[in-house]
């Protein structure tokens, strides 16, 4: 006998669900936006994953207000902030070429974040609906914050950005 709970067949629509619809939006849109991308990841980048590799994650989800019930925890908040982490790694034999190449694909992941109509529209589109009849749909994002970090490992230069994300909801 297994532990594994059984997943009622609730159709795609039901599954479609925040953060996942978020994080598949902005994967595909950085994918198709960033030509020379060679390897798209949703999980953590690691240090054996190839150059030019990108990597969209969520990382956590947070109430944004109290709301008139109290503390009953009866009362789902009307607001709610995801967050998600946009990982890129670029690998070279020059160090000058990885600071290079490594800038060029961290700004091209904010280009596509801000300007992208393959991320911006379907992104603003996003709505839940869920079972009982409530919604949770898009309000609000922006990036927080983009860090850089640079290493060598086995005679590579590793150039490495992590661009944090995140996306503010409303439920009714």
């Amino acid at each position: 006998m297994s532990n594994i709970p059984v997943i009622p067949d609730l159709g795609a629509a039901q599954l479609d669900v925040y953060p996942n619809n978020v994080a598949d939006v902005m994967f595909n849109a950085l994918r198709t936006g960033i030509p020379e991308i060679q390897l798209a990841l949703r999980r953590p980048l690691r240090t054996e994953d190839p150059s030019w590799t990108l990597s969209v994650f969520p990382v956590s989800w947070a109430p944004d207000t109290l709301e008139m019930g109290g503390t009953d925890p009866s009362f789902e908040p009307t607001d709610s902030t995801y967050s998600f982490q946009i990982q890129t790694l670029v690998k070279t034999t020059d160090e000058q070429d990885g600071r290079v190449w490594g800038a060029y694909l961290a700004k091209s992941v904010r280009l596509v974040l801000y300007r992208g109509p393959s991320f911006v529209v379907p992104l603003r589109q996003l709505k839940e609906t869920r079972a009982d009849g409530s919604v949770e749909r898009y309000q609000r994002s922006g990036i927080k914050q983009q860090r850089f970090a640079a290493n060598s490992l086995n005679n590579l230069f590793l150039q490495y950005s992590s661009t944090d994300y995140w996306v503010q909801t409303e439920s009714f």
